[in-house]
């Protein structure tokens, strides 16, 4: 069979004798399968995200609540660490059980499915308790026996490829793993090994040209991990897909260091950064100078906005929605938070002009001054706690004007199960994200043993081309989404607002 796209070394005597259950059956031939409530497949983009290394149960603890919180669906951690040379610290040795245990805890804490690595067969069984899905690293791809084992546990497994295995061998390494009955295989791409690798600027090339070949001709879900071929962490660039002129900008924090101690913070571009970089290269004895007009303003008397429509029968129980007012001063603050206030605000005119009556008092927050430490909301929750009120459920957007893809939630189990119970209402609209682990911060402040948070998510892949940066502008705004957004939020809002809140019985005497 001769090669008709570029890369490929599979003949078809190959798809149809040394892997046939690897390769497709025709061109729509794509393996759709679910793990830990995480659907893979052509139609589905799914994230890891976490350490190289479990170093400790403090590190993979915080580690997993930011994990939880960015919306990754699988948090990774490697418990055993292969060492290309015997010479390293005793604490790449040291944490293997120890590094199992805590990532169970993690798991556990924060509901998030996790993924590592397993090196050798006699801990198979240990690490197949805990993870969700085993990984096998590049070291081991080629390890026959190994794959049949992890294979037999019928544990959902990713097979990275070797950093030197071609296309042939990465699939025939696949087939092994299929050839036990175990469907649930991913194949994960994270580099090869070329002459101009392993030098002081880089490990490993990422090779994009072995997805899309790969894609030609199995069925399989592929991953990307970049994490080798970027290396060092300074590479990594801001979460921003632009490369503009436009700094995105926030807040320094200096703790108690006393004022005369502290050296000033700046943000710079993309392209400021790339220029100074490159020119550092060339002279790393260069100056430059940079000219800071920014300072620090006076508090002064500011207010949160409220409205509310009074609910017919249970008036005291409130659901409220709520962005905050302010915004970081280099734009107009239209996706943080402008978007967020007019879509609260439209939760309440959609029950008007549907002339839905609410059960319960529905009220909108424009919370004032969050960006300076969340002064409105903290304000609001006192205030609210003095007068006794009892807000049932609180309803945040604060994550930009794009595409909701559905909510975070603090509830406990028995009101967290109720709202999995009307996720198929959302899901035809690709509404599909529930899960435990955040609210916003706004709403942070009401939380109670009894009461439900929730956070807006929409799409995320723009937010940071907008976010604290002066392209935060009314013109990025699309109608349509904001919409969307808005009606989402009304949604939930409406679900609440018949069902109430799942009644935790009192223990009797």
């Amino acid at each position: 069979m001769d090669n008709k796209f570029p890369g490929k070394d599979v003949t078809l005597s190959d798809l149809k004798e040394k892997f046939p259950l690897v390769a497709k059956k025709n061109k729509n031939h794509f393996s759709s399968f679910r793990i830990a409530g995480v659907d893979f497949g052509p139609k589905n983009l799914v994230t890891f995200a976490g350490p190289n290394m479990v170093e400790s149960e403090k590190l993979i603890m915080d580690v997993a609540k930011n994990v939880k919180k960015i919306g990754a669906n699988f948090l990774r951690g490697g418990a055993f660490k292969p060492l290309t040379f015997p010479y390293r610290s005793k604490k790449y040795y040291e944490t293997r059980e120890r590094g199992i245990e805590w990532l169970a805890k993690a798991k556990e804490k924060y509901n998030i499915p996790i993924i590592t690595e397993i090196m050798e067969e006699k801990y198979i069984e240990l690490v197949s308790e805990v993870t969700d899905i085993i990984q096998i690293g590049s070291r081991n791809m080629q390890n026959y026996p190994f794959l049949t084992a992890c294979a037999k546990t019928n544990k959902p497994i990713m097979l990275k490829r070797h950093y030197g295995a071609s296309l042939r061998d990465w699939l025939g390494a696949a087939e092994y793993i299929l050839y036990e009955g175990n469907e649930k295989v991913i194949l994960c791409e994270r580099g090869v090994s070329v002459p101009h690798t392993h030098r002081s600027t880089s490990r490993f090339l990422l090779d994009l040209q072995v997805i899309p070949a790969a894609k030609e001709l199995t069925h399989l879900p592929i991953v990307a991990d970049p994490s080798h071929a970027t290396f060092w962490r300074p590479w990594v660039r801001s979460m921003t897909l632009a490369i503009d002129d436009l700094p995105h900008t926030g807040s320094m924090s200096y703790g108690n260091l006393a004022v005369k101690k502290r050296i000033p913070a700046a943000a710079i571009s993309t392209k400021d950064a790339d220029l100074l970089s490159s020119m550092l290269k060339m002279d790393n004895s260069i100056k430059f100078f940079l000219k800071q007009n920014c300072k620090q303003l006076d508090d002064i008397l500011s207010y949160n906005v409220i409205g509310e429509i009074k609910g017919s029968e249970f008036p005291d129980e409130y659901i409220l929605v709520g962005g905050h007012l302010d915004s970081w001063d280099l734009g107009d603050g239209s996706h943080d938070d402008g978007a967020g206030c007019v879509q609260s605000m439209e939760v309440l005119r959609l029950f008007k002009i549907l002339e839905i009556k609410p059960k319960r008092t529905l009220r909108v927050v424009l919370f004032m001054n969050e960006e300076n430490g969340l002064r409105g909301a903290k304000k609001y929750a006192s205030e609210s706690r003095k007068n006794k009120e009892n807000h049932i459920f609180a309803l945040e957007s604060d994550a930009g004007a794009f595409t909701p893809r559905g909510f975070y939630f603090e509830a406990d189990l028995k009101n967290f199960n109720q709202i999995l119970s009307w996720k198929d209402l959302f899901e035809p609209y690709l509404i599909h994200f529930f899960e435990l682990g955040g609210s916003g911060a706004d709403v942070t402040p009401l939380k109670n043993s009894i009461n439900v948070l929730a956070g807006l998510k929409p799409d995320s892949q723009r937010y940071f081309d907008h976010h604290h940066s002066s392209n935060d502008i009314f013109s990025t705004i699309n109608k349509r989404e904001l919409e969307i957004g808005a009606a989402t939020m009304a949604s939930l809002v409406y679900l609440f607002d018949k069902y109430g809140l799942v009644k935790v019985p009192k223990p009797q005497n």
